[in-house]
């Protein structure tokens, strides 16, 4: 049954935004080389180079009226037959209601609560201390060491190098990496597809941070993404990390949330 008045219109235009950034995901995954499978109630997207389930998920899932197993089933096979890791990405709007205790029966688990957020307010101001710079012109193998020991997972820097290099071949996917007093410190990857950008990948370095880093990095990005007739900027966040404090004080509110369900755990973790 659907809701009608205010109400109405307010969860209508939620749920409007939710299907614009899902759009926009997975013609993100195109853009480095990946496919889109659209199937009957889910969109999968599939890189078989980028052989993460950051890269290789199902969402916008919705099997309301369908045979619940014939659906995973369906789903599945799309990264069976190239042997990938996967997850599906559950949120609220996910039909049915109860698809997370569906999967747990079929094995899988829950590997990340994510918060989606959003900026509501102008991009924060550039820093002033002269030590930190922050450029988007930047080396595949540099940024993709900084990300993985700013997450603490040096295994990742391989993969970040191959995901470097698919960003680069697009002219609206920017690397930025910020340095401070000549040392990376920290870095992002700036992402725009169909008008949306995400901000993905933010970290720093544990030595630098609390020295206003992310304020750079996101003042940088943001501004970027303006310059590329962006009109929504993104992150999201691993809920309980400490992040979403961090981005709310930068002007972004939450706007989603979703958990992301696999059959194995991933070595990492990647937002």
């Amino acid at each position: 049954m659907s809701i009608e008045g205010p109400l109405g219109d307010f969860a209508n235009a939620a749920l409007g935004k939710m299907i614009e950034v899902e759009r926009a995901e997975a013609a993100y995954v195109v853009a480095i080389g990946g496919r889109t499978e659209r199937m009957i109630g889910a969109t999968v997207v599939v890189h078989p180079v980028l052989r993460h389930p950051a890269f290789n998920m199902a969402f916008s899932l919705d099997a309301e009226g369908q045979d619940i197993d014939a659906f995973i089933r369906q789903v599945e096979s799309a990264f069976e037959r190239e042997g990938l890791p996967h997850q599906f990405v559950v949120t609220p709007i996910s039909l049915p209601h109860q698809f997370g205790g569906i999967l747990e029966e079929r094995g899988y688990r829950v590997a990340s609560h994510r918060m989606w957020m959003e900026l509501m307010l102008p991009p924060p101001s550039q820093p002033p201390d002269p030590r930190i710079d922050v450029s988007t012109e930047v080396d595949p193998t540099t940024w993709a060491r900084t990300v993985a020991e700013g997450f603490e997972a040096p295994s990742a820097a391989g993969l970040l190098t191959e995901l470097a290099r698919a960003t680069t071949r697009s002219r609206t996917h920017l690397l930025v990496l910020a340095r401070y007093s000549g040392e990376p410190a920290g870095a992002c990857e700036m992402t725009i597809d169909d008008g949306i950008c995400f901000l993905r990948r933010v970290a720093v370095l544990r030595p630098f941070r609390k020295r206003e880093i992310a304020r750079a990095i996101l003042h940088t990005a943001c501004e970027a993404a303006y310059a590329l007739d962006a009109f929504r900027i993104l992150v999201r966040v691993f809920q309980g990390s400490g992040a979403e404090a961090l981005f709310e004080s930068f002007g972004f509110g939450g706007m989603q949330s979703s958990d992301e369900y696999v059959r194995e755990f991933p070595a990492f973790l990647l937002d």
